[in-house]
């Protein structure tokens, strides 16, 4: 197949393969993705204002929403499938049902654009981001409450599912808000201006990249932190291990891994890969240890990073990837294009 390129692995008598699917021609960049929760569909949010539903496989176009003027920016599947809310340009939050593709409900976010969108795992609720404008909202887009008030522009939302709280990082720190409230319910401070947000698969702990180089962890309901500094740039992507042990960051071209259990945890170099030609855009770590990165340099690569550090296989796009998601099925993986293209590559299942 054309644009792909395979890697032989240790002690694999065959070819490990990685594909590109689909490649689907929009009429604008891609600023955001999102799968729906039985991978049938793939939501995409264009530069152009629509909002397009994609099929999950081929990725034809099933439906075009009409979006937000002046551009989509963020997409995101409710936990059921039924519901898809997206954030805009304008300044609204809207839900459509899934069905018909029927816009249900429009709300302002009380902010400018809306960057971000967190469903609760649960369904009931929905979180938002616009400027320093956190709100939180019903299933069906009714304002609940939500900290309006963060120090700087919110980079990040997830939400802790067992408190029933949603987490803001911004310039400052994080800051947890809740239904029912309009003040913040926590606070971890931290002097950078935060780039990029991840929690621990465990919950235990709290990763986030920062603006000057350096990505901190927080160990959660302990004083215990971890400070990387060094990186080359800012750090925009983060990634953690099946077993919440280590942590992949992208450092420009290349991809740290830091360990972050045992004795030595946080005080050790990084394990570097040199993984790209260009600026690494995506990283994820899936269970079985596959660790998928794309890159400005317009490829998709896999890694083991534990058993070496050549790349797994390649598969080669025409043009700079970014905003990389796996499928619920982790066998797909979806990247957006700089100039209007959205990619869907399969991966190799891997023997244990």
């Amino acid at each position: 197949m054309p644009g792909l390129n395979a890697a032989r692995s240790r002690g694999r008598s065959a070819p490990v393969l990685a594909e590109l699917c689909s490649r689907v021609e929009l009429p604008d960049h891609v600023n955001a993705l999102s799968w729906s929760p039985d991978g049938a569909l793939l939501a995409a949010a264009s530069l152009a204002g629509p909002v397009f539903l994609l099929d999950g496989g081929s990725g034809e176009v099933r439906r075009e929403l009409r979006g937000h003027d002046g551009g989509a920016m963020c997409v995101g599947f409710s936990p059921d499938g039924a519901w898809l809310a997206s954030g805009g340009q304008d300044g609204t939050v809207r839900l459509y049902s899934v069905a018909d593709g029927a816009l249900k409900a429009e709300q302002p976010s009380g902010g400018g654009w809306v960057e971000h969108l967190a469903w609760a795992a649960s369904g009931k609720h929905l979180a938002s981001a616009a400027g320093r404008v956190v709100r939180v909202w019903s299933s069906r887009l009714t304002h609940l409450g939500g900290f309006e008030s963060h120090p700087g522009t919110v980079s990040g939302l997830y939400w802790l599912e067992e408190e029933g709280e949603v987490v803001a990082s911004c310039n400052g720190g994080l800051f947890r808000s809740a239904p029912g409230k309009k003040k913040t319910t926590g606070h971890l401070p931290y002097k950078g201006a935060i780039q990029a947000m991840a929690p621990s698969p465990d919950g235990r702990c709290i990763a986030v990249g920062s603006q000057d180089g350096t990505a901190f962890v927080w160990k959660l309901g302990s004083t215990r932190s971890f400070s990387m500094p060094g990186h080359q740039g800012k750090v925009r992507v983060l990634a953690w291990s099946p077993q919440s042990t280590r942590l992949a960051t992208g450092d420009a071209e290349a991809i740290n891994l830091w360990q972050l259990s045992g004795p030595g945890a946080g005080k050790e170099q990084p394990h570097r890969l040199e993984a790209h030609q260009g600026r690494v855009t995506g990283l994820f770590w899936r269970k079985d240890g596959l660790l998928v990165s794309t890159s400005e340099d317009g490829t998709l690569r896999g890694w083991l990073p534990l058993q070496g550090d050549k790349p797994l296989f390649t598969v080669e796009a025409d043009e700079p990837l970014s905003g990389l998601v796996l499928s619920p099925d982790r066998v797909h993986v979806a990247a957006a294009g700089v100039h209007g293209r959205a990619f869907i590559f399969r991966l190799p299942a891997l023997s244990r």
